[in-house]
Order: C-alpha cells, then structure tokens, then sequence
C-alpha cells in the first residue's frame, strides 16, 4: 500500500479548518489529517496565568521559611560575636549614657 501526501498553504487557520472538515467529509481517516500552523493570527494562546499562583504560593512558602530562619539566625548570633549573655537574653545591651568616664 503505498501513501499519498498532499499538502496545501492556506492563508488564514480558518480556512485550513475548512479543508480538513472537507477531507473528513470526502472520507480521508481522521488519523490521516494533520495541520502545521505559524500561529500568525494568535489562533492559539497559551495560558501562562495558570501557573502564577502555584509559582506564587511556592515563592511566598520559600522566602517565610528563609526570613524565618535567617531571623532565628540572627537572634541565636547577634552581630557581638558572643553566643549567649549573662542575663540569658542573646541581644546586647543598650549603651550608658551619658557616657561614664573610665576610672583613672
């Protein structure tokens, strides 16, 4: 059995889909229709909105778990370079002022 290949260009997809509603109604197998479309006429549009909000949701559930533990971060190491206070609480001191003068 050998195979036959016609091909045809059309000016616009509409009418492309004319001519294979014609084929289909001559009796050529659906299966044996194939249409290669440019998308000039932005026939097709994919929908790039649909995965926004899971990209969205992802990002949002990424950037509270890094602020949460660069936070954590932050309060187990404050900037002093010492590990823990005397008193137990990580954060330093507030500064004396006035500024009391060394002893002499």
């Amino acid at each position: 059995m050998s195979k036959v290949t016609i091909s045809r260009l059309f000016d616009d997809y509409a009418d492309a889909q004319k001519a294979v509603v014609s084929l289909h109604e001559a009796g050529v197998a659906q299966d044996d229709i194939s249409i290669i479309a440019n998308n000039a006429d932005k026939w097709y549009a994919p929908d790039y909105a649909a995965g926004a909000s899971k990209g969205a949701a992802i990002g949002a559930g990424f950037g509270g778990v890094g602020g949460l533990l660069a936070g954590l971060g932050l309060w187990r190491f404050p900037a002093s370079g010492r590990w823990s206070r005397r008193d137990g609480w990580p954060l330093p001191r507030p500064a004396r002022w006035p500024p009391v003068p060394p002893a002499a």
